[in-house]
């Protein structure tokens, strides 16, 4: 009888149960025999033929029972919600289009991955085809009160200060940390409306970076890298959390493959972006705040790792706090570097060397792996500094990241002290602090250049005043 209407008034039971304000179980049961899908189908979701209880929930009552909606969405997997938010009206609107405030808030908060991860964007930031491996740029929310059983958390990080540490060097910064997110409390199943769109107007997400990959030796890497070598998250990007689920999301393909998703702090800006607004000013990236980079990076060195991909797209900016990103890829001081690891190689690890190519010899420039050393991310560093004085970077690395042309990488390989006097001459002539600063962080030989970034953020050109530093004009 859910589905057969009254003959005077021509209304369903859900109906005549709305208006006369009957209570959230009845109408609870009434929903649950006119739904527009099979809830026993977990995966692959097809609409069914109904009467148009669902919509009329979420459209026709005012969001006075968005508890049932919310009942009902919690039993659901993602594919059956993402089916639910599409169900269309008797005029063809779909219903996270046009559902109640709340109604329609409800179904967003079920369609985040792990209930806590908006995605931003649908497509990924970064795509690791090699191990299949997908970067997110999300913003993270605290959970529902109940929790769906489609997916484990295999790590939540917990504020017991083991990471908490701040380095003798870096005393004077002011370091802040954001308490964990906490669960909300099941007294929010029953706020009016009023206060429900209160606290809906209210709720601010946390940026934060997705991670998911279908290895768990990722994710291994990710927090033993953390916890091996002492790294802080006042240098290093916390992790958050590591959930594990045989669905992920599944936002287009229902049948995705168990996945892992690492969820890690994310940085308000790369230093790269904030060099370009430095630079579209016509001002140098300022030194002061070069050398917290620098204090970022010896924080590895220090606890016995070289980054290998240092660069400007490497460090993110955290409130106050400058963060190397990518650790996982970090190699211990005295290990093989990767070669296909890292943009700013030195000219130690690229050689030119002879191949065939259609039956003729050729010369190209190829780069190798060389023994991990301070010395590595030192000329790194020293690139960093060049292009945040002259506003550009060196020649070589004018593909900025992109597919390096052999041209450029023999470039590299051919360095030597005639190379680094032409590349300074792009410095203001009155700069002398920077070019002494540079002759010794680009040097080509990894001997003569400084020891370790402890001695380099010590030079003077990381010690004075740098407000009134402006980029050379050619």
């Amino acid at each position: 009888m859910v589905t057969v209407c009254d003959e005077e008034t021509n209304k369903l039971p859900i109906q005549v149960a709305t208006e006369n304000e009957h209570s959230l179980f009845i109408v609870y049961r009434l929903l649950k025999r006119d739904m527009p899908i099979h809830l026993k189908e977990r995966v692959q979701v097809r609409l069914i033929p109904h009467f148009y209880s669902w919509n009329h929930i979420l459209l026709n009552v005012d969001d006075r029972y968005y508890q049932v909606v919310s009942k009902i969405l919690q039993q659901c997997t993602q594919p059956q919600v993402l089916a639910l938010a599409h169900v269309e009206d008797v005029s063809g609107h779909i219903a996270l289009k046009s559902a109640t405030p709340i109604c329609r808030h409800e179904i967003r908060v079920m369609l985040r991955l792990f209930n806590t991860l908006e995605l931003v964007k649908q497509r990924p930031a970064f795509t690791n085809g090699a191990s299949d491996t997908e970067i997110f740029y999300a913003l993270r929310y605290e959970p529902p009160p109940e929790q769906s059983d489609l997916f484990s958390a295999d790590y939540e990080k917990k504020d017991n200060g083991d990471d908490d540490r701040a380095d003798d060097w870096d005393d004077s910064l002011s370091l802040t940390s954001d308490s964990s997110a906490r669960a909300k409390s099941n007294k929010e199943m029953n706020l009016s409306v009023a206060d429900k769109l209160k606290l809906i107007r209210n709720e601010k997400g946390r940026h934060v970076i997705a991670k998911i990959t279908p290895r768990s030796d990722i994710v291994e890497r990710e927090l033993k890298i953390r916890k091996d070598y002492n790294l802080s998250r006042h240098y290093v990007p916390s992790v958050i959390s590591v959930h594990h689920t045989i669905h992920h999301g599944a936002y287009q393909n229902a049948s995705a493959e168990p996945a892992y998703c690492i969820t890690m702090e994310g940085a308000d800006s790369t230093v790269e972006h904030q060099m370009l607004d430095y630079r579209r000013a016509g001002k140098a990236y300022p030194s002061n705040e070069l050398k917290r980079i620098g204090i970022s990076l010896l924080h590895l060195h220090e606890n016995g790792l070289v980054h290998t991909d240092f660069g400007p797209h490497s460090v993110g900016k955290f409130g106050p706090l400058f963060k190397m990103l990518g650790v996982s890829g970090c190699v211990e001081i005295g290990a093989p570097t990767d070669p296909k690891r890292g943009i700013y190689h030195p000219p130690e690890a690229v050689i030119v060397g002879n191949v065939i190519v259609d039956g003729q010899e050729r010369k190209t420039a190829t780069v190798i792996s060389v023994v991990a050393d301070h010395s590595v991310d030192i000329w790194a560093f020293g690139h960093m500094v060049f292009e945040s004085v002259v506003g550009a970077p060196l020649s070589a690395y004018s593909h900025r990241g992109k597919r390096v042309k052999s041209s450029n990488l023999a470039k590299i390989a051919r360095w030597d002290d005639h190379s680094l006097e032409k590349a300074l001459r792009q410095v203001e002539d009155k700069d002398v602090l920077a070019r002494n600063v540079l002759r010794k962080l680009l040097h080509p030989d990894p001997k003569q250049r400084f020891k370790s970034i402890r001695e380099v953020i010590a030079d003077p050109f990381f010690n004075t005043d740098s407000g009134d530093r402006k980029i050379k004009k050619n």
